[in-house]
């Protein structure tokens, strides 16, 4: 098990994922782990979703290059700029290239279900660094398709999906310095 300092320093977002399978018990044992993490009034209101069929993932990625497109549509050309800057278009391929999909649903019957997912979620993601996989958290604007496609309760809530695999790093990552990102009093 890697420090978790450097677990932090290593993590980053992963869009491009390689070819090689993950065993399933690996991806348990990550959700496990993420299951750990503290939640409000210990509800843990999260469920999660693991997609590895390659049909279902396809009708995943149609779903959500649709929302994509409607939304793209209708942001400022500014934001277009910004989104352009880092490579990130309407085509979502890491939602088909990556070996699982795993879709973290909230339960809105408990208290705090935003928050305590994704202190969840993020546990996942260090979980999945310390085994030496990538992930990456994909939010689109509309995720409500999901439930029926998955036969999830309307009570469940969408908040992300986040692909896992073993994923292709590029760049460097970056981050600002201890002074732009805090305040001391």
């Amino acid at each position: 098990m890697k420090e978790f300092k450097d677990l932090c320093h290593e993590a980053r977002s992963v869009r491009r994922f390689e070819d090689s399978p993950v065993a399933p018990e690996i991806v348990n044992e990550i959700i496990t782990l993420a299951c750990e993490a503290p939640s409000g009034l210990n509800k843990q209101p999260w469920l999660y979703c693991i997609v590895s069929d390659h049909d279902l993932k396809n009708v995943i990625r149609t779903a959500c290059e649709k929302v994509e497109t409607e939304f793209y549509n209708k942001i400022n050309q500014k934001r277009k700029e910004a989104f352009q800057k880092m490579n990130i278009t309407i085509k979502k391929p890491f939602l088909t290239e990556a070996p699982y999909l795993i879709i973290v649903f909230g339960d809105n019957t408990a208290p705090y279900y935003v928050e305590s997912v994704w202190l969840s979620v993020g546990w996942f993601m260090l979980a999945a660094k310390d085994k030496g996989l990538s992930t990456l958290t994909y939010t689109p604007e509309n995720m409500e398709c999901l439930n029926k496609l998955l036969n999830i309760d309307d009570n469940f809530i969408p908040q992300v999906i986040l692909p896992l695999g073993y994923g292709e790093k590029k760049g460097k990552k970056v981050r600002k310095p201890f002074d732009e990102i805090s305040k001391i009093f």
